[in-house]
């Protein structure tokens, strides 16, 4: 499996498993964002490796809901952008659906 590390929200392949377990335990960075909706909380974040084997690009950020209607729905990017840019998707959805 290849890992991936984070510098200035850039994704970099990472073939040095000492190098990415430091840049893995450095939580603050890996964390792109975190939005609370009552008891639903979205929380976006850079995983360190590709979350679908074999995807190109590799989908290296994972955003999802936990509690609430859309409990463990996960959209899954491979930039710093893209995940911030689902990150919000998520979030104008479930404040949709409080609503509808």
């Amino acid at each position: 499996m290849t890992h991936y590390v984070l510098l200035d929200k850039k994704v970099y392949p990472c073939q040095d498993e000492d190098l990415w377990l430091q840049n893995f335990n450095e939580h603050r960075k890996r964390q792109v964002k975190t939005t609370w909706l009552g008891t639903e909380t979205v929380s976006t974040v850079f995983m360190g490796f590709n979350q679908v084997p074999g995807q190109s690009p590799p989908l290296v950020f994972e955003t999802r809901v936990f509690e609430g209607n859309l409990d463990g729905v996960i959209i899954r990017s491979s930039s710093w952008i893209d995940a911030e840019i689902a990150h919000q998707l998520m979030v104008d959805t479930l404040r949709w659906l409080e609503t509808h």
